[in-house]
């Protein structure tokens, strides 16, 4: 049995969109949730990349990480995301914080000794496919691909994959379990020659985006049932209300109106002008003010100029 999850993106600076009190303990929690439903499932805790939201980050945190894997009763399989890797390139996961989990895990389990799974880490599907490595045809894929659920949903100019192509991409995989889409989904494809494909999408491990408020975070137990592969979706622990808020986005978005309105008044007037004191002495140009009121008003002006 394996526990799928995916983009866990490990932080130490609190999202925009989080009102947490202390961002570090709820990771914590999330990881703490992992170990404890894979131990007691006697699964395999699989992770699809991104691990970390960025390639460098305080020991603290990776320490933390290290000690939630640290208390798992079976060797983990983890491979590096976009977000795990400097510069994007594999080549440079040893200078990482991914890649001291990494050292981490081999030295206190050694290899992985499941001859089943095969780890295609982001950016090296296509080195993969021409060297012939024989991670890509193993019965059960981790990888990291940017999958949507299917075509219609994919937006305009992103770069993205459906489970058809994912299916066809490891054409000898009874399952692939994908990181990097935020959204779990997951789907059992039949391909042309008959064989069927199991792509598990689990989605994040927490919200750190405002537009994902409603979201329920969560992961997969994938097991095999007779001769075939199942996969069930559980909810994770980040369910909690008011804890992901869009006030920054609100805020912004006065910000633009704000500016648009600068910019409109620019337009339409040509009199407005960056200098404090030209706009003050515009106003006044055009007010209905007293002698005495801007004779007060230009007194002020002046003081402050001094």
């Amino acid at each position: 049995m394996f526990l799928a999850c995916a983009d866990l993106h490990i932080r130490d600076d609190l999202p925009r969109c989080r009102t947490d009190a202390d961002w570090m303990a709820t990771q914590a929690e999330g990881l703490f949730y992992l170990v404890e439903e894979a131990n007691k499932n006697q699964a395999t805790l699989i992770i699809a990349g991104d691990i970390f939201h960025r390639p460098s980050i305080h020991p603290s945190y990776i320490n933390m990480v290290l000690k939630y894997l640290g208390a798992l009763d079976k060797r983990p399989v983890i491979i590096p995301g976009n977000h795990d890797l400097p510069y994007h390139r594999y080549i440079n996961r040893e200078a990482s914080a991914y890649g001291i989990v990494e050292a981490f895990v081999k030295g206190k389990w050694g290899g992985l000794a499941d001859e089943r799974i095969g780890c295609v880490p982001f950016g090296q599907y296509d080195a993969y496919l021409s060297e012939g490595n024989p991670d890509i045809n193993a019965e059960i894929v981790v990888a990291h691909h940017l999958v949507f659920p299917n075509r219609a949903s994919i937006p305009p100019g992103v770069t993205a994959y459906t489970p058809n192509q994912i299916a066809g991409m490891y054409p000898l995989a009874e399952v692939v379990i994908v990181g990097d889409y935020h959204l779990g989904h997951h789907i059992k494809v039949k391909r042309e020659d008959g064989t069927t494909c199991l792509v598990v999408v689990p989605g994040c491990l927490n919200r750190q985006v405002a537009d994902m408020a409603d979201a329920r975070p969560g992961w997969y137990l994938i097991e095999r049932e007779g001769n075939h592969w199942e996969a069930s979706w559980r909810m994770g622990n980040d369910i909690g209300e008011g804890v992901v808020t869009d006030t920054y986005l609100r805020k912004q978005e006065a910000a633009e109106d704000r500016i648009a309105a600068f910019a409109e008044a620019i337009d339409t007037s040509g009199s407005v002008s960056l200098s404090f004191e030209d706009n003050v002495n515009a106003a006044l140009a055009t007010s209905d003010l007293s002698t005495k009121g801007r004779e007060a008003v230009l007194g002020i002006l002046e003081g402050a100029k001094k």
